[in-house]
């Protein structure tokens, strides 16, 4: 059974288990999985297919569905004898389109909280900040210290929607999904009030350097190199990094937990 997976630091240990048992209860049968990085997941994924590698199963980002449910790559599960009741319905919807179900959740509901690096913050005297005025007098001292408020791996494009749809549901009431299916739909605009607002807002949080230039030419492990070596204050990113962030490897190669750090909802 030919699975394409992504790539996970550390890697999915439940996942891997539950391939075990299922090769054991199904004698005959084994699993090849191949992981691609989130970020390049669809461009390595279509040159497997281009070159015609069979593919049985896919692990991907929610995101990425509606691509391969609209183009043929993906079967139905609606009149399988997978029981879909036993799952949450806000887990399921992500892999509905059309009124089909084309992927089921496989881990828990999970989200981008805020990481703070309270080490950085006591370098410089600061409590987390509580206001956007806090925010930029928290800037002014770390940068006399040469330190960055947020880090963010700007190289991979599939982290910049998170900042949008953040601001987004507070500009939006709290209903920016709802907003993005009516835009998507063209029953709204782009250009609406409550888009632009949010847009103005992302533009003021660079013009006001509380994410700095220096992220464009950042990836995922650079940036946890970051924010783990206490470069930067904050990083907005998914909760599963976190054990990294905890456990980032020191120059003589022992892991050192960093106590300091810790996540916090954004």
């Amino acid at each position: 059974m030919a699975v394409v997976g992504l790539v996970r630091q550390p890697p999915a240990q439940a996942w891997a288990a539950r391939s075990m048992a299922f090769e054991a209860a199904n004698p005959g049968i084994s699993i090849r999985q191949t992981d691609y990085p989130s970020e390049t997941y669809v461009s390595l994924f279509t040159a497997q297919q281009a070159a015609g590698q069979p593919n049985d199963i896919m692990l991907l980002n929610g995101q990425d569905l509606r691509r391969y449910a609209t183009n043929g790559t993906l079967a139905a599960l609606d009149d399988s004898d997978i029981d879909l009741a036993r799952f949450r319905s806000g887990a399921l919807t992500t892999g509905q389109i059309n009124g089909k179900t084309y992927g089921l959740p496989i881990g828990s509901v999970s989200g981008f909280p805020v990481f703070v690096n309270r080490k950085v913050l006591g370098k410089v005297g600061a409590d987390i900040p509580t206001s956007y005025d806090d925010m930029l007098a928290l800037r002014d001292k770390l940068k006399a210290e040469g330190l960055k408020v947020f880090t963010h791996p700007g190289k991979n494009i599939y982290l910049w929607p998170v900042w949008f749809f953040t601001v987004f549901a507070q500009t939006s009431g709290n209903k920016s999904v709802e907003r993005t299916a009516e835009i998507l739909s063209g029953t709204a605009k782009f250009t609406d009030d409550d888009v632009v607002q949010a847009l103005e807002l992302l533009a003021q949080f660079g013009k006001d350097e509380l994410i700095t230039q220096a992220s464009f030419s950042q990836d995922t492990p650079q940036t946890l190199v970051d924010f783990s070596a206490g470069r930067a204050a904050f990083w907005m990113q998914h909760e599963s990094l976190i054990a990294q962030a905890r456990h980032q490897q020191t120059g003589g190669g022992r892991a050192r937990r960093h106590a300091d750090a810790q996540a916090c909802r954004s």
